[in-house]
């Protein structure tokens, strides 16, 4: 029994030996911590497994993102290895570089010089104007010693005409046959004195014309020159050469006014004026 009981004594004193002896740790399952050393003053780092400061050489300041692994071996010895430092060139942000290239292009902007603006002085070229000659306001065709009038080209609004001594150069000395024949838009006519002669029917018809007065250098008056003329109240004669007839003038059944016909003496007589036209007679020397 005693044996048995030193024997248990003994083993119990191994087992309890060979439980304090150290222990080997194989090289590559030695436990690895990570640990972010901070930057100091004094170019020193803090061990995290004893405490102390671990000096660093030089001066140089350990970058705030730089990564140390502290290696634990079983022998208590802290060893601190750099496994990774990371240098980061912060590059410009985007609003930076749109200030940036805002601010050159401002500078190009001012730097660039304003062209003067030069005046232009723009002469005006001279319009050719195309002058088309007005028709006369009467028809005309050529006859011995100048024209004879045949018509009219333009109407008067207000139905006053004046035939003029000369038309394109040229003296009017008749009016044609028919001329004015029916014409509604004659109020007044003026004569020239260079007139000769005027044709058969030249006013026939003419019941706007109230007056007129023959030249003195008319020789010829056609027939029915006058006729049929409504309100044709007065004649005046200047022509001491004029040879009158009865189809000169209206009668009194062509008209609705009275007629007065003025004329020198031997023209016309008062009884001739009454028997032809059932009119008056006035003597006058124009």
């Amino acid at each position: 029994m005693i044996l048995l009981f030193v024997f248990l004594a003994l083993t119990v004193l191994i087992a309890a030996f060979l439980l304090n002896l150290p222990k080997a740790t194989p090289t590559n399952s030695t436990p690895v911590s990570t640990t972010t050393l901070p930057a100091v003053a004094n170019g020193t780092t803090t061990n995290t497994v004893t405490g102390e400061p671990t000096p660093t050489v030089g001066t140089t300041e350990t970058d705030p993102t730089t990564t140390v692994a502290t290696v634990l071996p079983a022998d208590g010895v802290t060893s601190t290895k750099m496994t990774a430092s990371t240098a980061s060139t912060t590059a410009p942000s985007k609003t930076e570089t749109t200030t940036t290239a805002k601010a050159a292009t401002t500078a190009k902007t001012t730097a660039a010089t304003t062209k003067p603006v030069t005046a232009t002085t723009t002469t005006a070229k001279p319009t050719a104007t195309t002058t088309t000659a007005a028709a006369p306001p009467f028809a005309v065709r050529e006859v011995d010693g100048g024209v004879e009038i045949t018509g009219i080209n333009t109407t008067s609004p207000d139905g006053v005409y004046t035939i003029p001594a000369s038309i394109g150069g040229k003296t009017v000395v008749g009016i044609g046959n028919g001329a004015f024949y029916y014409n509604t838009s004659i109020k007044q006519m003026t004569l020239p004195d260079t007139l000769e002669y005027i044709g058969d029917q030249a006013f026939y018809h003419v019941n706007g014309l109230t007056s007129i007065t023959i030249p003195s250098r008319v020789t010829s008056l056609g027939y029915n020159a006058f006729t049929n003329c409504a309100n044709l109240s007065s004649v005046y004669i200047r022509s001491t050469a004029l040879d009158l007839g009865s189809g000169h003038f209206s009668t009194v059944y062509q008209r609705s006014v009275d007629l007065t016909i003025y004329a020198p003496p031997g023209v016309i007589t008062a009884t001739e004026a009454i028997l032809y036209w059932d009119a008056d007679y006035v003597e006058w020397n124009g």
